[in-house]
């Protein structure tokens, strides 16, 4: 998730078999939909709070990464 001055990571909504990301696809296992990191990701879309939810990340991390979020 992203603004222009901004960004954080969010788990991916989809999961292996063992109910694990595979960030990168080094691990080569299929991936499969969870429905229900999706309808959390769908809601925060629908209900605008994806801005606030990059916020609230960043206060409980308080980490602020050097790149430009728009070339991820």
């Amino acid at each position: 998730m992203a603004s222009k001055s901004r960004g954080s990571t969010y788990p991916a909504p989809y999961l292996d078999d063992y109910g694990e990301t595979d960030p990168h696809l080094g691990r080569g296992n299929p991936l499969h939909l969870c429905p229900e990191r999706y309808r959390k990701l769908n809601q925060l879309w629908q209900q605008h709070c994806i801005l606030e939810e990059i916020a609230r990340s960043l206060e409980v991390v308080n980490v602020m990464f050097p790149f430009e979020w728009q070339m991820l």
